[in-house]
């Protein structure tokens, strides 16, 4: 029974902390940490809107692939009278870059007014940042005019006769 005094004399002298320190030994383990949450927050929103990334750039090919798929006749028209696939691809991506313009700058000036809101839930950030107001449509342009001159490539390779006789 000594040995087991002088055992728990000898613990409780190792693990004593100062006044100011916590006096659990798992204080440190489990103390909430701000900092994690705020990082955690900022992860979850950072792959939803990676995800938000992709899904419009899904869609943005899907409506493309579903218009050119209704106006292949005009497609292959305009190749039979002598436009060059190089035209015709110019001219489907434009109209696809059209529509991405307008929905960036509808979406723009959407986020300009919604900054108000969001404005307690950024860190680090201004509310109206310039690189996230500038950049972040920029990429989504980039991310369209990949996804208008897939389809547009597709169609253009059609052959005229082909596509006139199937109609």
């Amino acid at each position: 029974v000594p040995e087991m005094l002088a055992a728990s004399r000898c613990a409780s002298s190792t693990t004593r902390r100062t006044a100011g320190e916590s006096t659990s030994a798992f204080g440190d383990f489990f103390s909430p940490d701000v900092g994690a949450s705020a990082r955690f927050g900022s992860t979850v929103l950072g792959s939803f809107s990676a995800v938000a990334m992709l899904l419009a750039a899904i869609g943005i090919y899907g409506v493309l692939a579903f218009v050119i798929s209704l106006s292949r006749r005009e497609i292959a028209i305009r190749l039979a009278l002598g436009a060059t696939r190089g035209r015709v691809v110019g001219l489907i991506v434009r109209q696809g870059m059209t529509l991405v313009a307008f929905g960036s700058a509808v979406g723009l000036v959407v986020a300009y007014y919604a900054t108000a809101v969001l404005s307690t839930q950024l860190f680090d950030v201004t509310a109206t940042d310039p690189l996230t107001f500038f950049g972040i449509p920029v990429l989504l342009g980039l991310v369209a005019l990949v996804a208008c001159y897939v389809p547009a490539r597709r169609a253009a390779r059609v052959d005229p006769t082909i596509a006139l006789r199937y109609e």
